[in-house]
This record gives C-alpha cells, structure tokens and sequence, in this order.
C-alpha cells in the first residue's frame, strides 16, 4: 500500500479510537442510564395506579395487569417512579397474574437494583435480590409479583393484598 492511501485509513482509524474512548468515558461517569432517554418517566402514561397493603401499611404501586404491560416493567427506566397524581411516592410496581403458577423474571434493560417478591395465597412466598440488566431468569410461583427499590423490607411470610385501583 503507499504511503498516500495509508494516510485516510490512519485518520480514520483515530478517529473510531476517538469515538470509542469518548463513549467509554461518558458511560463510565454518567453510567448506564446516561445512554437513555432521561426525560420525564413514561409510566405514568402507561400503567393504572393501585392500592396495596403490604403488612398493615398501605402504599401505592404501578398495576402490570396485561401481557403487554408485565413483558414491559420496569425496562428502560432509572428508578421506581412517583405514581402519577396520587402525591406519594410509588412503592413499586405490582405485577397481577390472576393464577398462581410459575411466574419468571429477569432485569434486562432495567438500570437499577430491585426486590422481587412472589405472592401466593395473599402472602410473601419468595424473595429475591435482583441485579441490573442481569439476564439471569428467576421463577417462582405466584398469583402477583411485587418489585420494589432493593431496600425494601420484605419478607416471606407477610401479608400483601391487592386493595384497589386508585381514583
């Protein structure tokens, strides 16, 4: 090759090297979510809002009561959300079956920790710790799974009763 055709591919190839450490680096220090569309959150347009009560506490949650909405979750979102109008913060998203069978998770696409509850029978039957983006597959049995921010206290055992959607 001489040396007149080796100079273009030399830029060029800088120039991709250029690239690639510029978008190391913007990863690196905004993290994942940076690559996302960081406008406001869409599950507010998306998903019913509901009435939970978790022990003797009642909180608000996003109701995934579709196929569409629980193949959707939390994926592509930064954090659990503020629950429309109701003024309180969301505990999390409320993923309702209606039979209690074998219901399976996992965090592709989804950039913040999570805790999976599975409910049978109107309680707490299983717990799990999920990781960000894993693709690892959980299953558990369960007629509704519960996922909250990853330091909610939650554990088997406990009450959970879907009570209404909100108003």
């Amino acid at each position: 090759m001489s040396s007149m055709h080796a100079k273009p591919v030399l830029v060029i190839v800088a120039l991709l090297v250029l690239f690639s450490i510029i978008v190391i680096y913007w990863l690196a220090i905004l993290g994942p979510s940076a690559a996302l569309n960081n406008g406001p959150s869409l599950l507010n347009s998306k998903f019913h809002v509901g009435e939970i009560m978790v022990g003797n506490s009642t909180y608000y949650a996003y109701i995934a009561d579709t196929t569409s909405l629980q193949q959707e979750g939390y994926m592509n979102e930064t954090g659990i959300g503020d629950c429309g109008q109701t003024g309180r913060q969301c505990l999390g998203m409320l993923f309702v079956f209606g039979n209690d069978s074998a219901q399976c998770f996992w965090m592709k696409n989804t950039y913040f920790a999570l805790k999976q509850s599975w409910i049978s029978n109107g309680k707490v039957s299983y717990v799990y710790d999920a990781v960000p983006l894993s693709t690892n597959v959980i299953c558990s049995n369960g007629s509704m799974v519960l996922e909250t921010n990853a330091s909610f206290d939650i554990r088997p055992g406990e009450n959970l009763t879907f009570l209404a959607y909100s108003k």
